[in-house]
């Protein structure tokens, strides 16, 4: 099996390209998605919470992806140091599951895996891969 990372710069294709790949057979991992079932997981919900206060959580109990928003890059807090805090909570889940996709994966009969992760670099999940495209 062969895992295919997408990589590229803002609104260049990559989506597209993972979306064609699949069409020609292959499974894609979004990290997007992942990232969004990550932000919904209770310890996470709770992390943040700890983190950045009850107001980044919605009266349904999940993450106001707005406010925390505003709080990790919003003029009142140091961004770098707010993205940081935040990575460390996410990051580690989010690469877990991508590992847990990909060996889900080896179980089929398919052949390559798209990793189609807007920060797959900065956060070495490129290191999952056979071969990088870059869009």
């Amino acid at each position: 099996m062969t895992v295919i990372g997408i990589v590229g710069g803002v609104a260049s294709g990559k989506s597209l390209v993972a979306r064609q790949l699949h069409e020609l057979g292959a499974t894609v991992v979004s990290g997007d998605e992942i990232g969004h079932e990550v932000l919904r997981d209770p310890q996470v919900v709770e992390e943040i919470r700890d983190n950045w206060g009850p107001e980044v959580i919605g009266l349904d109990g999940t993450v106001d992806r707005d406010a925390l928003a505003g709080r990790v890059f919003g003029s009142d807090s140091c961004s770098t140091e707010q993205l940081a805090r935040l990575e460390r909570v996410t990051h580690p889940r989010i690469a877990r599951r991508i590992r847990e996709r990909i060996e889900e994966t080896k179980k089929t009969d398919r052949q390559i895996v798209v990793l189609d992760a807007a920060v797959m670099v900065k956060s070495g999940w490129d290191a999952l891969c056979d071969l990088i495209v870059f869009v």
